[in-house]
């Protein structure tokens, strides 16, 4: 935690554990105390008031801030994200494989379909769970890249292909290497 004064502002930085930095400005230019001929002393206590009140105010904001907010997330290939110990799959899509490639060619898109999820994640996005599990236990959800879906960020790109699956029945995966003819 650091704490600045510069010409009137308060800014306590305040590090959470998964480096989410919350800023919190305070203008104390606009109080000013009028106590006749003991006007030192009233400053002092009115300051030490002020003090615990603005320690109350920043504990109360980062106890409110999300969770999720705060937690890193790691993107673990081109439909799969991991926040926390969470494994999440990102609804709607298919991305090819990077781990358990069939292919090179599979291989080399399910690369350059893990690194634009990484750029976008880098630059923020937002998680929505849809509250169900897959076979795998991963979390579905929609994420969200500048109130984009990344869905459909991935398929306009030609990184992966829709993939629904209605009332929790999964159509066959797409065959990538016969595909991409690799």
């Amino acid at each position: 935690m650091e704490v600045a004064n510069s010409s009137g502002h308060f800014s306590i930085n305040i590090r959470a554990a998964s480096s989410t930095l919350v800023t919190v400005r305070r203008v104390l230019s606009e109080i000013q105390i009028s106590t006749g001929s003991n006007q030192r002393r009233g400053m002092v206590r009115i300051n030490k008031h002020l003090r615990s009140g603005f320690r109350a105010a920043v504990l109360a904001l980062v106890l409110a801030t999300p969770a999720v907010a705060q937690e890193r997330i790691l993107v673990l290939d081109g439909d799969t994200i991991a926040v926390g110990r969470e494994r999440i799959r990102i609804v709607g899509i298919d991305a090819p494989e990077t781990f358990d490639a069939h292919c090179p060619a599979e291989k080399a898109l399910g690369d350059k379909a893990t690194a634009a999820l990484r750029q976008m994640v880098a630059h923020g996005v937002r998680v929505e769970r849809a509250g169900t599990k897959d076979r795998y236990r991963r979390t579905l959800a929609r994420v969200f890249y500048r109130g984009h879906d990344v869905a459909d960020i991935m398929v306009e790109r030609g990184l992966a292909v829709r993939y629904d699956c209605p009332r929790g029945r999964c159509p066959r995966r797409i065959d990538w290497c016969e595909r991409l003819g690799g």
